[in-house]
């Protein structure tokens, strides 16, 4: 009887915890719910296209100057693997008459240790054309950033601008900031899937960067991409949810039923794979992981299970007793006996009534 009312202590221990333990969890949930609801609306019926943003460059004069190059620059694409950045150039330049001597703009992606790296950072040369004509293109820089965190990955470049003209050396030298500011006009713009461009941050011109003592940068401007709010509370919540659901199979099922449906199980868990990670990332990312950690503890935990099922049946004492699953619990909490009242204690001690005999003749 007394071992019977230590399982049951025991039992309402183990149960009092996992209700803390849901009852964090669906808080979590609760919580976190309407931000995600209004990060999904806000991406479904707001605007397909992100915002725009003019890159300063000074004061531009209202009088047109004689050569003026309007471009946009676009990101369209990341690739996570080899952790390049395509940028779309499209926009057009004119020239009053002659366009004058030959100029080109140089993009470059500098580095976080640039300082420490031998040579320039990597670029891009675009040659303006010698007339008035529309300009596109498209080139890769590197970026900075993690794939393995996805969905909490972010991804960072310094992307930085030279505006050079053609001397009579044939040499290219920088374009004064000023004469500069009235010849460009740029403007920014993301266009990449599941990821979202925060403001750039725009380093001003009295400041230029400058990389193992090259000329001044016309433009330095940093931008980080990170995933939305909604694809990150998804992701934790599901993987919250189907460790619950792997720990609820573990600890409260038959220990028969958990080697049948465990294969059904692993299938589940890593199910959640293909509702919160693009079939196009073919590298290992933190989801895949935690899903793994997930069916590594419910393998164990059925392990664990066998090997204490086959102790007790052989008769040996090795090991502990084995803790009652949830349906032997509920049992052992119905059959176990309740603490004696006194009202019960003198019922017992009674003397039983004695009977009384009638004769017949």
């Amino acid at each position: 009887m007394q071992q019977r009312f230590r399982h049951w202590q025991q039992g309402l221990v183990r149960y009092r915890l996992a209700f803390a333990l849901v009852a964090t969890l669906v808080l979590f949930i609760v919580v976190t719910l309407p931000f995600s609801l209004l990060s999904v609306v806000d991406d479904l019926l707001g605007s397909p296209d992100s915002r725009v943003y003019p890159v300063p460059l000074g004061t531009p004069s209202t009088a047109p100057a004689a050569r003026e190059i309007h471009l946009h620059i676009a990101f369209t694409n990341i690739d996570e693997m080899q952790r390049l950045l395509t940028v779309r150039l499209s926009g057009h330049q004119v020239c009053s008459s002659a366009c004058g001597p030959a100029r080109q703009l140089v993009f470059f992606s500098l580095e976080a240790d640039g300082e420490r790296a031998e040579g320039l950072p990597p670029s891009f040369v675009l040659v303006l054309p010698a007339r008035s004509e529309t300009i596109s293109q498209t080139f890769q820089l590197p970026i900075r950033g993690a794939p393995v965190r996805y969905p909490f990955d972010s991804y960072a470049i310094v992307f930085a601008l030279h505006y050079q003209e053609e001397g009579p050396d044939g040499e290219f030298r920088p374009v004064a900031p000023a004469e500069a500011s009235q010849q460009l006009f740029l403007t920014v713009q993301e266009k990449l899937p599941r990821l979202v461009m925060e403001e750039p941050d725009f380093q001003r011109l009295d400041q230029p960067a400058t990389a193992n003592g090259a000329t001044p940068y016309l433009l330095v401007m940093d931008v980080r991409f990170v995933r939305p709010l909604y694809l990150q509370v998804l992701t934790v919540a599901l993987v919250l949810l189907v460790s619950a659901a792997a720990a609820y199979a573990v600890f409260m099922r038959p220990l028969s039923d958990l080697v049948i449906g465990s294969g059904a199980l692993v299938l589940g868990v890593w199910g959640i794979r293909a509702i919160i990670v693009p079939s196009s990332q073919n590298y290992l990312t933190a989801v895949e992981l935690s899903l793994a950690s997930v069916i590594l503890f419910l393998l164990l935990a059925i392990t664990v299970r066998a090997l204490w099922f086959v102790h007790d049946r052989a008769g040996l004492h090795l090991l502990p007793t084995s803790p009652p699953s949830g349906s032997q619990l509920s049992t052992t909490t119905a059959s176990t006996p309740r603490r004696p009242t006194l009202r019960r204690e003198r019922r017992a001690h009674r003397p039983p009534p004695r009977r009384r005999v009638r004769l017949t003749r």
